[in-house]
């Protein structure tokens, strides 16, 4: 069962919260659907927000990377607290995306304030 919820606010930021979970492929692709849906042809910066985070399945970090970015023209990672585990899941983040150079500007906060303000400089 995916738990993970996806909305767009009235600033046009597309958000999806993650509880804690293994984002495994499933969970990854009802991510690119949503964002499909609320961006439509539009490209819209996201904010992605983990409570906790295990780890990226291989096959999701496998996707295309054309399909995963096709509506985000910025994505903040948003990551719970920035005590050992928080400080553990930015890291974990921060590798995931050092090994694929993305194409879209991609930023790690333990502050969703900040990461907001940041993405605000991405809208369309």
């Amino acid at each position: 069962m995916i738990k993970t919820r996806i909305w767009l606010d009235e600033s046009g930021i597309i958000h999806e919260d993650h509880p804690d979970a293994m984002v495994t492929l499933e969970v990854a692709n009802y991510a690119i659907q949503e964002r499909a849906r609320l961006a439509g042809n539009e490209k819209k910066p996201v904010l992605v927000k983990f409570n906790r985070i295990f780890g990226f399945t291989e096959d999701t970090r496998q996707l295309d990377l054309d399909v995963m970015l096709k509506n985000i023209s910025a994505l903040a990672f948003c990551v719970q607290g920035d005590d050992g585990v928080g400080a553990a899941q930015k890291l974990l983040i921060e590798r995931f995306y050092e090994e694929t150079p993305y194409p879209v500007p991609v930023k790690v906060f333990y502050d969703e304030a900040a990461a907001i303000e940041w993405l605000m400089r991405y809208k369309s």
